[in-house]
């Protein structure tokens, strides 16, 4: 459990600095603050299903982005923070490029990819954040390098 936990922290965290533009700069002003939530996962080993467990969230603005910093009631050894940032011209995230920036109904959408590992194979991971009213969902698509179907790696769903 505790490996697994290390690994899903370690591809969400990410740190860059500069400025993006007030279009998705804006994101995750509307994101400060507290929320509890879950994160549920595919187990990396056997049984090879889904888990979930509590977890929290706070985002506070910093100087060079914003700080998230997930913690898991139960499993305080495995809570996590880090700063993320936009690039200066708004199209990276982190390490992750910006794929697209949308509303609709009310949700606001960041899809990001980067190139990553699962399992040790070489694969693209698509990250799609969804801020609403009272809602935020993290969220990571996986799909190998080598044509294997796409999976959800996990999903942290949080509310306030």
């Amino acid at each position: 459990m505790r490996a697994t936990l290390t690994a899903l922290m370690s591809m969400f965290m990410v740190s860059a600095c500069a400025h993006a533009p007030a279009k998705t700069r804006d994101f995750f002003a509307d994101a400060t603050g507290a929320w509890t939530g879950t994160l549920t996962y595919l187990n990396y080993g056997a049984p090879v299903e889904d888990f979930t467990i509590p977890a929290t969230l706070t985002i506070a603005p910093e100087a060079d982005g914003y700080r998230f910093s997930y913690a898991y009631p139960g499993e305080p050894d495995q809570n996590a923070s880090a700063v993320i940032a936009f690039n200066a011209t708004g199209k990276r995230f982190g390490d992750e490029a910006l794929r697209s920036d949308t509303r609709a109904n009310g949700v606001r959408t960041l899809e990001t990819e980067a190139s990553c590992e699962d399992m040790g194979k070489a694969a693209a991971c698509r990250k799609i954040y969804q801020l609403g009213a009272g809602t935020f969902t993290l969220r990571k698509i996986v799909t190998p390098a080598d044509g294997s179907p796409a999976f959800r790696r996990n999903v942290y769903t949080f509310t306030r």
